[in-house]
């Protein structure tokens, strides 16, 4: 195939052939090493979201595993002073 003028071709020594071949050389390294800091950002950005989302669910878990205590403890005692008032109750 033979060469033709304003065509890039990567073979020929010096010129602008050589010139435009690196330039675009350069531009595809440089979206290469764009596209792989995007990607280790989008990526420390999802730990992020899932480590909050995780603080989120323990502090929950602890909230309604209190709340549940509560609530059995205060069922006990009810149910203790149901017992003891219906016993002394008058005939």
């Amino acid at each position: 195939m033979p060469w033709r003028a304003g065509r890039s071709f990567p073979g020929r020594v010096g010129g602008h052939a050589t010139l435009a071949f690196m330039t675009r050389l350069l531009v595809a390294l440089l979206g290469v090493v764009l596209l792989a800091i995007l990607a280790l950002a989008a990526v420390w950005l999802l730990g992020q979201v899932l480590g909050g989302l995780g603080a989120f669910v323990v502090a929950a878990a602890s909230v309604l595993a209190g709340l549940l205590k509560f609530l059995l403890l205060a069922g006990v005692l009810c149910g203790a002073v149901y017992f003891v008032t219906s016993s002394w109750r008058r005939p």
